[in-house]
């Protein structure tokens, strides 16, 4: 899983707790909402992020974070309760957080990584191709502003294989699977020993009839190979 953002202390910003406090309930509320699934946790948290997001001023360094956790929570509460007023809710703050975030931001990665998620999220929800679309545009974004040895790497090679994934399954492109397997394979690659998602990745690299398919159709003929019946990945 991929590191959270740390915030950066600012006092005085109109409220009796400080940005980095209200930051800090929120991440509190919901590592208990992923611990007891409790939903009164995630709205405390969006509470929080709200208290800590609107008096602060556009232009101010830190409003790129606290649009990120708003988006982040709303993210959280519609995989909770599947509403999709709340995927929208928080695709907008997250496209705001891309958007004001500098191309040399070292945040950039992480916030290019959940909005990628929201448009696989709303693709699988509503099935709109131009989602699908987005998500690999940010997540290979992300890809290419993560320098090696970052201990991020390995999910980043992750989430674009599983875009890579949702699309062939949806168009059926060899091209798709192929990217898919090779995204997977170099996630599992960079994935070191004894690692927690080493499982997982094995599980979702090995498990899979790809290899079996990719292979199979490399003996046909370009033509015949350029789509083919999608198959679960």
């Amino acid at each position: 899983m991929e590191s959270t953002e740390l915030p950066v202390r600012v006092d005085g910003e109109g409220d009796d707790l400080d940005l980095e406090e209200l930051h800090r309930r929120g991440e509190i509320h919901r590592s208990q909402l992923r611990r007891l699934g409790k939903v009164d946790d995630i709205e405390k948290a969006i509470e929080s992020g709200r208290h800590a997001l609107d008096p602060t001023p556009m232009g101010h360094p830190e409003k790129p974070s606290g649009l990120t956790s708003r988006g982040i929570y709303f993210q959280d509460r519609f995989q909770r309760l599947g509403g999709l007023e709340d995927m929208n809710q928080s695709m907008d703050y997250l496209v705001r957080a891309v958007e004001l975030t500098p191309e040399n931001d070292s945040n950039l990665p992480f916030r290019l990584g959940k909005l990628g998620w929201s448009y696989i999220y709303r693709f699988r929800r509503l099935g709109g191709v131009e989602d699908i679309e987005e998500s690999i545009e940010m997540f290979s974004r992300a890809l290419e502003l993560t320098p090696d040895g970052h201990p991020d790497l390995p999910d980043r090679h992750a989430n674009l294989g599983v875009s890579y994934g949702d699309r062939y399954e949806r168009l059926g492109a060899i091209d798709d699977l192929q990217k898919a397997i090779e995204c997977r394979t170099r996630a599992l690659e960079l994935t070191p020993d004894g690692h927690p998602d080493l499982p997982s990745r094995h599980a979702n690299l090995g498990a899979s009839p790809s290899h079996a398919t990719l292979a199979r159709l490399s003996s046909l003929p370009t033509a015949t190979r350029t789509r083919h019946p999608a198959m679960p990945i």
